[in-house]
């Protein structure tokens, strides 16, 4: 049982095809543009302090085509790029696209160091005259980002050394990253299951985590771990060199005003410290009623104590025939898409049949799942691996939220569409909450009332347990790491000490090179990849509890609040709409 492929050939036929060659084509004259532009704005740099409203016209005349000419670039890099990134997914060994994928990023490179010259105005230039300039149409769609990344102004490097850093971070950090790409998509375990011993890649491996039998989950397991095992030491050189150019990069930065090395992610996110602090005592103040939803489970698997193995177990008796089919699982998340408003069924259904979902159980797949979207045609695509679980059910349905989140914004500017990881949860749990409550409704038995109940506790731990873990390891990591590198050992300590935070006693062992085999840790653009998920879980619920308040309002209000998703930080967006 799996899912469908997906289509892409409505946004390129291939990589060799005109349309795409053509927008190669494209993307680079625009950068040619960029490039000219930068250079006439290099020469108000160093009297930006000075300006005025008036002395200003022709530099922000300047400004407003550089935005434009900026979009334009952008839209169509991030388009090749998600195409691209979509053949990846598929199979991480496809030679082609990972050429061209290192094309286009070192295209966003010399788009982000020929417009270094705009950054240096915009975060320096006096308050007078960023008034003026968002008094242009043009600066109008990017107001909220514009007024809100004046945070960085005092970590604001000198030209030339933005410029050198943009540059070499294509070689550094980013290089670090398509290294684990690379080595996720190409590793091979090979679980012992009864008396079979098949080789699969990871992606399909892991998918045996949600198995029935617990012999089975194990054995994925333990194969998953040999695997990863065989790669520690350069799991840990990717993440002691992001780690490394992330804490001297903060300390560069840090001549004026402090840079934490985690402010940037929190800006990222768009909440307060105080936020976060706030969460997570929250967070650990309920920790007790989670872990003792896993001793239930534990008893109702038989078991003293849950394994890691046993994380993501489904409800006990689960069988083959049990399991969901691709299209009952569309139908079933369609029906409940439509009980909150007739348009969120449509999209459902559209999605379908459009093919914008991958679903195949094959190797070679990156694991993991994700909503990604073309910003030329604002049309949204989903990735995972469909086996018929009632996780995957879940998975499906979380990452068909994510879609209807940027389908809702698709008539709106792109600057205004960008929203934080912390919102961008609040459309995916809100969608997997909806159809866990419509199977509840709908149950037929206390078997099937069960299984949901199960796999809202399955979440629940996730969120509350097991991303606050990810969260204690990162700080101390990146503490640690000020230091020296860390070897493998090390780290695998840190990681059962954040587990054993988190969870105590209520598993039989933890995963201590979760590290090695988690790729949030090792993304070259953002780290601390972990925080916004709790937050966004716990904000979707608060969400979703006004859907009975508001009852034939609640559409309207929904859609409200996700439009203002890329324009608010999330405590203003809860103070608006909430």
């Amino acid at each position: 049982m799996q899912g469908p492929a997906w289509t892409l050939t409505d946004e390129y036929p291939s990589l060799t095809s005109k349309e795409f060659l053509n927008d190669f084509r494209l993307a680079g004259e625009s950068i040619a543009q960029a490039r000219n532009l930068g250079k006439q704005l290099e020469t108000w740099v160093p009297e930006v302090d000075a300006l005025t409203a008036q002395t200003a016209e022709t530099c922000l005349s300047l400004i407003c085509t550089c935005f434009e000419v900026e979009l334009g670039a952008a839209t169509l890099l991030s388009n090749m790029s998600t195409f691209v990134q979509c053949l990846l997914s598929v199979d991480g060994q496809h030679n082609e696209a990972r050429d061209i994928h290192g094309q286009i990023q070192a295209q966003y490179a010399d788009l982000a160091e020929a417009l270094a010259p705009l950054e240096q105005i915009l975060l320096r230039a006096p308050q007078g005259v960023l008034a003026a300039l968002l008094q242009r149409p043009e600066a109008q769609p990017r107001k909220f980002q514009l007024e809100f990344d004046r945070w960085y102004t005092p970590h604001l490097l000198p030209l030339g050394e933005e410029a050198l850093i943009t540059r070499l971070q294509l070689h550094g950090k980013t290089a670090w990253g398509n290294l684990y790409n690379t080595i996720s998509s190409s590793l091979v375990c090979t679980p012992q299951i009864g008396d079979t011993a098949e080789p699969m890649g990871i992606a399909r491996a892991t998918s045996l985590l949600s198995h029935p039998e617990g012999a089975a989950r194990k054995a994925a397991f333990v194969a998953i771990q040999d695997a990863w095992r065989t790669q520690q030491d350069t799991c840990a050189s990717i993440l002691n060199a992001l780690a490394g150019w992330r804490n001297d990069l903060a300390h560069k930065r840090s001549t004026k005003a402090e840079l934490g090395v985690m402010d940037g992610s929190l800006k990222s996110a768009r909440i307060q410290r105080s936020t976060l602090d706030a969460l997570m005592i929250a967070v650990d103040e309920a920790g007790e009623g989670v872990r003792g939803s896993l001793r239930r489970k534990a008893k109702t698997l038989g078991t003293e104590r849950l394994g890691p193995w046993d994380l993501m177990a489904p409800y006990p008796g689960t069988t083959a025939t049990q399991l969901t089919s691709f299209d009952d699982a569309m139908d079933q998340i369609e029906a409940a898409f439509a009980g909150v408003h007739p348009e969120m069924g449509n999209f459902v259904r559209m999605m379908r049949t459009k093919g914008w979902i991958e679903g195949r159980v094959q190797n070679g797949k990156r694991p993991g799942a994700y909503c990604t979207n073309f910003p030329k045609s604002r049309s949204p695509r989903v990735y995972m691996t469909f086996e018929g679980s009632s996780k995957d059910v879940g998975t499906l349905a979380h990452e068909i939220g994510h879609a209807f989140h940027s389908w809702i914004m698709r008539d709106m500017p792109l600057p205004m569409t960008r929203y934080p990881m912390t919102l961008a949860e609040t459309a995916s749990i809100f969608a997997e909450t909806l159809v866990d409550d419509a199977t509840l409704h709908h149950a037929k038995s206390d078997g099937e009332r069960k299984t949901v109940l199960w796999e809202k506790a399955t979440s629940a731990a996730a969120f509350l347990l097991n991303i606050p873990a990810r969260l204690r390891f990162e700080l101390n990591f990146y503490e640690q790491r000020r230091n020296s590198p860390l070897g493998p050992n090390q780290l695998c300590v840190l990681m059962n000490e954040a587990w054993k935070t988190s969870y105590q006693d209520s598993l039989s062992e933890y995963d201590p090179l979760f590290w090695c085999s988690k790729l949030h840790f090792h993304l070259a653009g953002v780290s601390f990849y972990n925080f916004p998920y709790t937050f966004g879980y716990l904000f979707s619920l608060g969400v979703y509890a006004q859907r009975a308040k508001l009852g034939g309002d609640f559409y309207g209000a929904y859609t409200a609040l996700l439009r203002d998703t890329g324009s608010m930080t999330a405590e203003d967006l809860a103070r608006r709409h909430l």
